[in-house]
C-alpha cells in the first residue's frame, strides 16, 4: 500500500509536468509569432554584431554597433529597401500599439504563475510524506 501511494504521487507529478510543458508549448507557439516578434521588431533596440576579430591567442572578439537600433530602424536606414517598402513599414508601425501587443504575453505569464501556485498548493508538506509512510 505504501508503494502504491508513492507511485501515485510520482505519477501525478509527472502528469503535472507534462501538462505544464504542453501549456508552455501552446503559449509560445500562439503568442510569440504575433505580439512578441512585432514588439521586438518595432520597439526593442539591440546591438547588432558587426565583426568578429581573431586575437593572437586564437580566440575571437565580437565587435558590435555603438548605437542600438530596432530591426525597423535598420530597415528604414537601409538603401536596399525601396521607398514604397519604407512607407509600408511606417504605415504598419502606426497601426501597432505596444501596450496592446504586450497584454497577451502578460496574461500568459499570469496563467503560468497561477498553474505554478496551484501545483505548489497540491504538494504535501515535507513532513507529511514521512508520517504517512510510518503510519502504514
Amino acid at each position: 500500500m505504501i508503494r502504491l501511494n508513492i507511485t501515485l504521487t510520482q505519477n501525478s507529478k509527472n502528469i503535472m509536468i507534462i501538462y505544464i510543458v504542453s501549456c508552455l508549448k501552446i503559449l509560445v507557439n500562439y503568442f510569440l509569432p504575433t505580439s512578441a516578434e512585432i514588439a521586438h521588431n518595432y520597439w526593442y533596440p539591440s546591438f547588432k554584431l558587426v565583426d568578429k576579430v581573431q586575437q593572437a591567442d586564437g580566440r575571437y572578439k565580437k565587435v558590435y554597433e555603438t548605437i542600438p537600433a530596432t530591426p525597423y530602424q535598420r530597415l528604414l536606414e537601409s538603401p536596399l529597401v525601396s521607398d514604397t517598402g519604407k512607407a509600408e513599414l511606417k504605415r504598419r508601425k502606426g497601426e501597432q500599439n505596444p501596450v496592446v501587443l504586450n497584454t497577451p504575453l502578460t496574461e500568459a505569464v499570469e496563467r503560468l504563475l497561477k498553474l505554478n501556485r496551484e501545483k505548489a498548493s497540491m504538494k504535501p508538506a515535507p513532513g507529511q510524506e514521512a508520517e504517512q509512510a510510518k503510519a502504514v
